[in-house]
C-alpha cells in the first residue's frame, strides 16, 4: 500500500516537473517572438502587456522666433495603462518625459524655438509598465520672421522718355506694425538699392532713367528687419526716346484720293485725363489716339474743313465746330451726341463753363450759347471772328472779333458788362485772348502785332509790339506774358516791359507757347507756305526760362495762314508735347507737366477749356 503511494507521488512530481519546463519553453519563445512585450508569470498562468499606439502628433507649420508653439498629442493603450510622452523638438534641447495622462486623452504641449530653421518634431508614448510605443510620423516646423505684406503694385506713367528719371511709387504694410524698407526690380536688368526703413503705409517713391527702349515690368518688394516680402505684380511702362525726339505721329489720309493727305499745322491738339489725345484736321477728320496706339476717326462725309482745335468738356464730351456752320458733341468712343446749327461757319475753338455750357464764336456774326443737351440757351451779336472766347473766374464771357473788337459778356449771353466793346485798332483779332484775374487783366493781340493789355473793367494798360502774326499770348507763374510774333518769342512783364527776346534759327510764324513746371516754353515755328519751296524743316523749339535755346525738334513741312492761329503746342501731365505740322501730329518727348499758372498755354489747358480757374 504504501509502495503504491509512493509511486502515485512520483508520478505527480514528474508531472509536474514536465509542466514547469514546458512553461518556461513557452515563456522564453513568446520572449523571443514579441521583444517588446513584458511576459509577466502568474500564479496559475500568465498575461502580455502592449506597447501604446503610435501617437498622433499636431502643430503649427510655422512660428516665429520666441513665440511659443503649441502641440498636441494622443495615442491609446490596449491594456487601458495610462500613458506619457517624450518629444525630441529636433533642437539641441534636453527631453524628458511628460507625467502620465489617460489613455486617449489629448494632451497639449509648448515649446519655444528662439532661432530661424526649420524643425523636425516626433513624440512617442510610454506606459506605466515602461513598454513604449514607435515614434509619432515626423511634424516639420518652420521658424521664421512675419513677412511683410507684398506691396502694391507700383504706379507711374505708362510711357516714359529714355534717360530722364522716371518716378514710381508704392505701399505696404507690415502684419507687426514694424518698419518696412522697399527694393524696385526696374525690369531692364537692374534693382534700386533698398531704401531706409520706414513706416509702413507710408507711399514710397523711387527713380530710374533707361537707357534702351521698349517695354519694361517694373516690380517691387519689401522687407522687415529679419525677412523679405514677395515681388508686387507689375507696373507695365513703354519707354519712348529722350527729351525732343518724336514719340509718335499720326496723320490723316483723303479717303477719296489716297495721294492727299491733310496738313494739321494749323490745329491743335485736346488732351484728356486718361491721355487720349484729340486732334482734328482740315479734311473734315477728328482723330482719337488713345494711350495704347489704338485710334478712332469722326470723319464727315462732305469732307468739310476743321481748322478749329476740339475742346472736352468735364464729362468727357468733345465739342467741336466746323466750317459747315454745325457744331458736333461726340461721345468718348466717338459716336454724335448731338449736332448744333450755328447758323455761321465755326473757325474757332469753343469754350466751356463750369456748369458745362459751351460758347463758340462763328466767323461772321455772333457768339452761342449752347446747353449740355444741346439746345441754345442765348447768343450775342459780336460781329464775329476766328478768335475763340474764354471765360473769366466769374462767369464773364470775352470774345475778341475780326473787327477788333473785345465784348464782356454776361454768362447768359443777354448783356455786356462793359459799356463799350474795347477796340484795339481796326486790324482783325485771330488769336485767342488770355486771362491773368491776379493782374486784373485780360490780354489780346490783333494782326498788326500788338498786344494789348485790358484792365478787367474794359479800359487799356498798355501795348507791346509783338511782331506780325502774332499768337494768342500765355501767362507764366509770375504774371510774366509769353506771346510769339514777328518771328521770335517775347516774354513781356506785367507792366509791359519786355523781359527777354528769344529769336529762333528757323525763320518763320512763331505759334502760341506753352509753359511747364521747370520754366520751359515750348512753341512751333513755321516757315510759311509750301508753295514757296523753302528749305529745311520746321521745328519745335523748346527755351529756358531766361529766353535761351534748350533744343528744337525738326518736323514735317507746313503752312501757316494770317487768318488762323498756328497749332499751338500741348503738354500733359507726363511732359509730352503734342502738335500739328505738316502732314502728321505729333507726339514729342518733353521733360514737365504744365506749368502751375492762371493761362500757361492755349485755351488755358490741356482740355482747351478756354475756363480760367
Amino acid at each position: 500500500m504504501i509502495e503504491k503511494s509512493e509511486r502515485r507521488l512520483a508520478a505527480t512530481r514528474t508531472s509536474l516537473s514536465w509542466m514547469w519546463w514546458r512553461i518556461r519553453a513557452v515563456t522564453a519563445l513568446l520572449v523571443t517572438l514579441l521583444p517588446i512585450s513584458t511576459v509577466v508569470l502568474l500564479t496559475g498562468g500568465c498575461r502580455i502587456n502592449h506597447p501604446p499606439e503610435r501617437p498622433t502628433l499636431s502643430g503649427p507649420a510655422y512660428v516665429r522666433p520666441g513665440d511659443t508653439a503649441s502641440f498636441t498629442v494622443s495615442t491609446t493603450d490596449r491594456d487601458d495603462d495610462v500613458v506619457s510622452y517624450m518629444f525630441s523638438w529636433g533642437d539641441t534641447s534636453s527631453v524628458d518625459w511628460s507625467p502620465s495622462y489617460v489613455s486617449g486623452q489629448s494632451v497639449i504641449r509648448t515649446h519655444v524655438y528662439p532661432d530661424i530653421g526649420r524643425y523636425c518634431v516626433r513624440v512617442k508614448a510610454r506606459d506605466s509598465k515602461s513598454a513604449e510605443s514607435e515614434w509619432s510620423d515626423s511634424l516639420i516646423v518652420h521658424v521664421e520672421p512675419v513677412q511683410p505684406n507684398v506691396p502694391a503694385t507700383p504706379w507711374g506713367a505708362v510711357q516714359w522718355p529714355r534717360h530722364c528719371p522716371f518716378p514710381c511709387t508704392t505701399v505696404t504694410t507690415d502684419p507687426e506694425s514694424a518698419l518696412v524698407a522697399y527694393q524696385f526690380d526696374w525690369g531692364d536688368g537692374t534693382e534700386s538699392q533698398w531704401s531706409q526703413f520706414m513706416d509702413g503705409g507710408v507711399p514710397y517713391a523711387d527713380t530710374h532713367s533707361y537707357a534702351e527702349l521698349g517695354p519694361f515690368d517694373i516690380k517691387v518688394r519689401a522687407k522687415n528687419s529679419k525677412v523679405l516680402s514677395g515681388w508686387s505684380a507689375p507696373l507695365s511702362v513703354t519707354v519712348v526716346p529722350g527729351e525732343g525726339n518724336v514719340a509718335w505721329s499720326i496723320g490723316f489720309t483723303d479717303p477719296e484720293n489716297i495721294e492727299d493727305s491733310a496738313d494739321f499745322s494749323l490745329n491743335t491738339f485736346a488732351l484728356d485725363v486718361d491721355k487720349t489725345a484729340y486732334v482734328a484736321c482740315y479734311y473734315g477728320a477728328l482723330i482719337a489716339r488713345k494711350p495704347s496706339g489704338s485710334t478712332w476717326k469722326f470723319v464727315l462725309p462732305d469732307l468739310n474743313q476743321f481748322t478749329a482745335a476740339p475742346v472736352l468738356a468735364d464729362d468727357g464730351t468733345i465739342c467741336i465746330g466746323c466750317t459747315n456752320d454745325t457744331i458736333y458733341a461726340l461721345n468718348a468712343d466717338g459716336t454724335a451726341r448731338w449736332r448744333f446749327n450755328a447758323a455761321g461757319r465755326v473757325y474757332a475753338t469753343g469754350a466751356f463753363g463750369a456748369d458745362g455750357t459751351a460758347y463758340f464764336q462763328t466767323e461772321d456774326s455772333m457768339v452761342v450759347g449752347i446747353n449740355p443737351d444741346g439746345s441754345q440757351f442765348g447768343s450775342f451779336a459780336t460781329g464775329g471772328g476766328n478768335s475763340a472766347p474764354v471765360i473769366g473766374t466769374d462767369g464773364t464771357v470775352y470774345a475778341a472779333t475780326r473787327d477788333g473788337l473785345v465784348y464782356a459778356l454776361d454768362p447768359s449771353l443777354s448783356t455786356t458788362r462793359w459799356p463799350n466793346p474795347y477796340s484795339v485798332g481796326s486790324a482783325p483779332i485771330v488769336a485767342a485772348p488770355a486771362l491773368d484775374p491776379t493782374h486784373n487783366a485780360l490780354y489780346v493781340a490783333n494782326r498788326d502785332g500788338l498786344l494789348h493789355s485790358i484792365d478787367l473793367s474794359g479800359t487799356g494798360n498798355w501795348t507791346y509790339a509783338a511782331g506780325a502774326q502774332t499768337s494768342c499770348p500765355v501767362v507764366g507763374p509770375d504774371g510774366s506774358i509769353y506771346i510769339g510774333g514777328g518771328g521770335r518769342l517775347s516774354a513781356v512783364r506785367p507792366d509791359g516791359q519786355a523781359r527777354w527776346v528769344f529769336v529762333p534759327t528757323m525763320t518763320g510764324v512763331v505759334s502760341t507757347p506753352a509753359l511747364t513746371t521747370d520754366g520751359h516754353i515750348y512753341v512751333l515755328v513755321v516757315h510759311g507756305k509750301k508753295n514757296l519751296a523753302l528749305q529745311g524743316a520746321d521745328s519745335l523749339y523748346a527755351v529756358n526760362s531766361d529766353g535761351t535755346r534748350r533744343w528744337a525738334c525738326g518736323l514735317g513741312e507746313g503752312i501757316s495762314d494770317s487768318d488762323y492761329p498756328l497749332s499751338a503746342p500741348k503738354v500733359d501731365a507726363s511732359g509730352f508735347i503734342y502738335v500739328g505740322n505738316g502732314y502728321r501730329a505729333w507726339c514729342v518727348v518733353g521733360e514737365s507737366a504744365p506749368a502751375q499758372s492762371i493761362w500757361p498755354m492755349f485755351q488755358h489747358d490741356a482740355q482747351n477749356s478756354g475756363r480760367a480757374r
